[in-house]
C-alpha cells in the first residue's frame, strides 16, 4: 500500500497533467499556460479560505454553509493544483510525489528515524510527522480554528510568494526566479496543504486521501488509475 501511493501520486499526477496541458490550444504561448497552470493554485487557496469561513460558521448570515469533507476536498484540490503544476513545470515526469516526499525529508534531523514505520516512502508517516512538529510550535492548547487558520495563513502568505515568483519568472526570462525556486515553492503550497488536511483527520492517512483524490480525478477525466 505503502508503494501503491507513492506510485498512484507520481503516476496519476503527471498523466492528469499531460492530459490538462492537451486541452490547452497548440498555439498558446507557454508563459499563459504557466499562468493558468500557477495561477490555478492562488484559486484553489482561496477557495480554501472560503471554506473554512463556511465550516466555522463564519458569517452569522449564513452559518455552516461546508462540510468537514468539503475543507478536506479543497484542500486536497491545493495540493493536486501545486503538484500538477509542479509536474508541468517538470515536463510531466512523474515524479511529484517522491519530489513532495523529499521536501519533507529536508525538514527530518538527523537522528530521526525516516518514519514510524521504517518505510523510506511512507508519505503517510511523513505528513504525520511534520504536522506534529508544526503542532509543537504554537503557544499551548487553542481552539481547532485557531490552529487552521495559522496554518492558513502560511499556506496564502505561501501562494502569494508563488504568484510573484510567477510574474518575475515569467517577466523576466528566468532571470531573477529561476524554474528551480517555483519548483521549490509548489512543493512548499503542496506541503502546507497536506499539514492542514492532516491536522483536520486521523494520524497518518493525508497521504492515502491524496492517492483516492488523485485516483478520482483521473477517473473524472476518462483515464485510468493505472497505466
Amino acid at each position: 500500500m505503502i508503494e501503491d501511493t507513492l506510485a498512484t501520486i507520481d503516476d496519476g499526477i503527471s498523466r492528469f497533467s499531460a492530459w490538462l496541458d492537451a486541452t490547452y490550444p497548440r498555439d498558446l504561448h507557454p508563459c499563459l499556460v504557466l499562468h493558468r497552470r500557477l495561477g490555478k493554485v492562488t484559486e484553489e487557496v482561496g477557495e480554501v479560505t472560503e471554506a473554512i469561513g463556511g465550516y466555522f460558521g463564519e458569517n452569522p448570515r449564513k452559518g455552516d454553509t461546508h462540510t468537514l469533507d468539503d475543507l478536506q476536498g479543497e484542500i486536497l484540490d491545493v495540493a493536486v493544483a501545486a503538484l500538477g503544476a509542479w509536474e508541468h513545470l517538470n515536463g510531466n515526469s512523474g515524479q511529484a510525489g517522491t519530489a513532495l516526499i523529499s521536501r519533507i525529508r529536508r525538514d527530518f534531523p538527523d537522528d530521526q528515524p525516516p518514519t514510524a514505520t521504517g518505510h523510506d516512502n511512507d508519505l503517510n508517516e511523513y505528513l504525520a510527522w511534520i504536522t506534529a512538529e508544526f503542532t509543537r510550535t504554537l503557544p499551548g492548547l487553542e481552539p481547532a480554528e485557531l490552529s487552521m487558520r495559522r496554518r492558513h495563513a502560511d499556506l496564502t502568505q505561501a501562494a502569494g510568494n508563488l504568484a510573484r515568483e510567477l510574474t518575475a519568472y515569467t517577466t523576466t526570462g528566468g532571470e531573477t526566479v529561476t524554474k528551480d525556486g517555483l519548483l521549490a515553492t509548489l512543493l512548499n503550497v503542496a506541503v502546507l496543504a497536506l499539514t492542514i488536511h492532516e491536522n483536520t483527520t486521523s494520524r497518518g492517512t493525508t497521504g492515502t486521501a491524496l492517492r483516492v483524490k488523485v485516483a478520482w480525478l483521473l477517473d473524472r477525466v476518462g483515464l485510468p488509475v493505472a497505466k
